[in-house]
């Protein structure tokens, strides 16, 4: 796995002729992966296409148009790209917004937080326990499915916090701390249940 995406770095920045990057701050993961690769450039020239504010004309199957905010870079499609012109907002991008880019990263990755998160528009470090209240508050006192927890939790757009498996890695945790109680094999989130357990109230009065 570290070879390939080893790999993958160097064809991402060995490409020759121009080089045209495409950066929105609406999803974490997006956003470190503009970072990282600016990182590793350097001091190379480069482009941007900066689609975090521009919004676009979603063409529903029942004919509606639903005008909206790019919600993330692997959501638009090729006719999204085309139809809005997206290319043609392609600008080099200069020496003082590349270097707060990678000034930003450097302090990241000195960091090394496990997670990085978006505050507004910015990244930030954060723990791994991060998500936990987030989760929790898409179970209930009474057992529901671990995948339905997971949907609800977890999904494109607004509500895109961070990719499934973390989420699922931390009901494992939170099950593991006695603050779930599970029913099933935890690890098949489809065959498994979990619920909050009930604060127990301490018995007996005075003797």
């Amino acid at each position: 796995m570290f070879a390939e995406k080893h790999n993958s770095w160097e064809a991402a920045l060995s490409a020759p002729g121009r080089r045209i990057a495409w950066v929105s701050r609406h999803m974490p993961h997006e956003y470190c992966g503009f970072l990282e690769w600016l990182w590793r450039l350097g001091d190379e020239p480069c482009e941007i296409v900066d689609l975090h504010d521009v919004k676009f004309d979603w063409h529903l199957r029942d004919g509606t148009i639903w005008r909206q905010p790019v919600p993330s870079l692997g959501s638009i499609l090729p006719e999204h790209i085309r139809d809005n012109a997206f290319g043609d907002l392609a600008h080099p991008l200069t020496g003082a917004r590349r270097r707060r880019y990678q000034e930003s990263w450097s302090k990241l990755r000195h960091e090394n937080a496990p997670l990085r998160v978006l505050k507004g528009n910015a990244l930030v470090s954060a723990p791994i326990s991060h998500y936990d209240e987030f989760i929790l508050s898409h179970t209930k006192t009474g057992f529901l499915k671990v995948a339905r927890i997971l949907g609800s939790s977890f999904g494109l757009g607004p509500h895109y916090k961070a990719c499934l498996y973390l989420f699922h890695g931390r009901i494992h945790k939170l099950v593991d701390a006695g603050i779930l109680e599970a029913e099933g094999n935890i690890a098949q989130m489809r065959f498994s249940e979990v619920r909050r357990r009930k604060k127990i109230e301490a018995a007996g009065g005075p003797g």
